[in-house]
Parts: C-alpha cells; sequence; structure tokens
C-alpha cells in the first residue's frame, strides 16, 4: 500500500458518490461547480504496529450556494465516517483506513465562489 493505491482509492469513493474531483488542481476545460480539489501529504514515519498515516486535504468550490458545499460535505463526511478497506498483496495484508476529521469554511479573493476544507486522516498497513 502507498500513495498511488491511497489516491486510486479516494478518487474512485469519491467518484463513485457522485463527486466532481480532481487531484490538486481542476484542469478541466469545462468547470463544472461544484467540485473537489485533493491534496495528499505523507507522514514519513512507521509505528511500532507497521503502519504510516498521512492526511487529505480536500477542497469544495462553488459559485452557487453554500447549501451546495454542504451537501458535498455531508457526502464526505457519511462516506469516511469509519471507512476501512483491506487486501491481499503478494502474501501480505494491506489495509487503509480514511477518516473524516474536520471541515473549515476559508474566505476566497474572488467575488462569488465560495470555499470549504475538508480534512481526511490516512492510515495504512501491511502484516504477514
Amino acid at each position: 500500500m502507498g500513495e498511488k493505491e491511497v489516491l486510486k482509492c479516494l478518487y474512485n469513493e469519491l467518484t463513485n458518490l457522485g463527486i466532481n474531483y480532481y487531484y490538486m488542481i481542476n484542469d478541466s476545460a469545462d468547470v463544472a461547480y461544484p467540485y473537489v480539489t485533493g491534496e495528499y501529504y505523507e507522514y514519513d514515519y512507521k509505528f511500532e504496529d507497521g503502519s504510516t498515516s498521512g492526511e487529505i486535504l480536500l477542497e469544495l468550490w462553488t459559485r452557487g450556494s453554500e447549501g451546495e458545499l454542504l451537501e458535498v460535505k455531508d457526502k464526505i463526511k457519511e462516506r469516511f465516517s469509519f471507512y476501512q478497506k483491506t487486501a491481499k498483496i503478494n502474501d501480505k495484508v494491506v489495509g487503509l483506513s480514511i477518516n473524516y476529521l474536520n471541515k473549515t469554511p476559508r474566505r476566497t479573493q474572488v467575488e462569488g465562489l465560495k470555499k470549504i476544507e475538508i480534512r481526511l486522516q490516512i492510515n495504512y498497513w501491511e502484516s504477514e
């Protein structure tokens, strides 16, 4: 398990929720609101149990109502209130846990553009 797998899992889950998601920046030719961009921060520390952790910062954007952002936030919060996934790869069991941490409204410098930040905690591990 590593960054690539974490990002793929996040993309799949958000897409399955019907959320318009982009990694780092929305580079779409036709921007459709609301949308979400995300950044992954991995902590380069292995705990005694062999797990590694990190954080995902999701930024929710809209030019519509703040209610649109709150609906997207609620979908994300519900999906990641307790999310765990395990798989067997090369005789090792790998696991991933994604947990909703918090939501923070943010001001933008662009008139009519609204933004909310969400933080998700990531933990993954391998065992025999």
